[in-house]
């Protein structure tokens, strides 16, 4: 299937241009927006791991302390968890940090697109929340590791023809998140929705 686009020739000017090509569940989304509450400050989903079972996670998952001192060096705005599998330490300094933690509510991607639909912008690393964040056409700022990327992101991109509403925040040396999460620090004040 991954080599499907190299069958039948495809280019970037022929890859289809949909901002949004699935939509979660309406009375999902309104559950989760009552969930949320009024909206006071812009809403920031965060996921700082893939799949942890998979050789490659160890390369391109951002090490939890530092989403943590992102977080609380930035209180003004609504972040919101969207990785499920945070352990019990995990969970304290996100809650203890003011993060929206909803445990035992995200029991399928299904919900986790409702989820989305109600933030403003999601920032994960290359995973299914980052795919599912650009597929549901949102605001999605993917954290991208230096040398085990996806070959659909390219090598010298900031965005992506495949999702127009991604952007790409790239590792300018191996193993260097740090810079990474101070270029979105930059950004994020910048953001309008």
């Amino acid at each position: 299937m991954m080599s499907l686009p190299a069958v039948i020739k495809t280019t970037v000017a022929t890859i289809p241009r949909s901002l949004a090509y699935i939509q979660p569940a309406a009375p999902a989304v309104s559950d989760w927006q009552d969930r949320l509450g009024a909206k006071t400050r812009l809403r920031v989903g965060v996921s700082w791991s893939g799949r942890r079972d998979t050789w490659i996670n160890q390369h391109k998952s951002v090490p939890f302390e530092l989403i943590a001192e992102m977080i609380q060096r930035n209180p003004q705005y609504q972040w919101v968890n969207l990785q499920v599998d945070v352990d019990e330490h995990q969970s304290a300094i996100l809650a203890e940090s003011g993060v929206s933690v909803y445990p035992g509510t995200i029991h399928s991607m299904a919900d986790t697109a409702a989820l989305i639909a109600c933030l403003d912008v999601v920032i994960s690393v290359d995973s299914a929340v980052s795919h599912l964040s650009a597929a549901l056409g949102r605001p999605t700022w993917i954290m991208l590791n230096q040398f085990a990327v996806d070959w659909r992101w390219f090598v010298d991109r900031g965005d992506s023809p495949w999702y127009p509403t991604a952007k790409l925040f790239r590792q300018p040396s191996q193993g260097d998140w740090v810079s990474v999460l101070d270029r979105i620090q930059r950004f994020l004040p910048t953001f309008t929705v």
